[in-house]
């Protein structure tokens, strides 16, 4: 696995970014909306972390020790000061050590690679792919939709990213999944939580079905 070292600003939120995912983020707070000034006119990146304790808003929150680096993709300001940005989650990382110079939290990271599966297996994936699928339907289907189809990656890791951030669960769960660093476990994680998760979603959707259909 091969890793860099570099100084990041960080946005402490209660949220888990995922490589490859959009987040939008309303930026009101003074010290953040220094923080994307200051990226705007450097690389444009910044470190997303998920709140470990503390809040959003006024002291600085204590961050979990793995987030993702994102690259903010859209910027528009509003005439009361707010700032909407969307960000693009890139590559994770890991905290070496948090300091700050500057009203807002920053560190010193080390980004982290993922660990492929050895041998990948097509039929394996294209399991895994069925059963999101199935999620995405029954996730549909509870509020009363359908759809036929969905393109879904072939590449292992935006797979495995696209699945963790999807799918609907605790965000510590979530964070949990965000740290497993080699694809198999994330695969197998998150396996274990869809199949979970369709269980229910199969149950609730056959009540849903039921209600339309019973006579008042």
């Amino acid at each position: 696995m091969s890793s860099t070292n570099r100084s990041l600003p960080l946005f402490p939120l209660n949220v888990v970014l995922f490589p490859g995912s959009l987040l939008p983020i309303t930026v009101f707070e003074k010290r953040y909306k220094l923080m994307i000034q200051d990226c705007l006119n450097s690389d444009s990146k910044f470190g997303v972390v998920l709140i470990k304790s503390g809040s959003e808003v006024g002291e600085p929150a204590v961050p979990h020790l793995v987030g993702t680096v994102c690259k903010i993709i859209a910027v528009k300001y509003k005439d009361d000061g707010v700032i909407n940005i969307t960000v693009k989650g890139e590559e994770r990382f890991s905290l070496i050590q948090t300091y700050q110079t500057k009203p807002y939290l920053s560190a010193q990271v080390e980004t982290l690679d993922y660990l492929r599966l050895q041998d990948e297996n097509p039929d394996y994936i294209s399991m895994i792919q069925s059963k999101f699928l199935q999620y995405i339907r029954l996730m549909i289907g509870v509020e009363g939709g359908w759809i036929r189809n969905i393109n879904l990656p072939s590449d292992q890791i935006d797979l495995a990213c696209m699945i963790a951030s999807t799918i609907q669960i605790k965000l510590s769960k979530k964070q949990f999944l965000l740290e497993q660093s080699n694809i198999g476990d994330l695969f197998a994680a998150e396996l274990s939580l869809i199949d979970t998760e369709n269980d229910r979603l199969r149950d609730k959707v056959a009540l849903t079905l039921l209600s339309r259909f019973t006579v008042q």
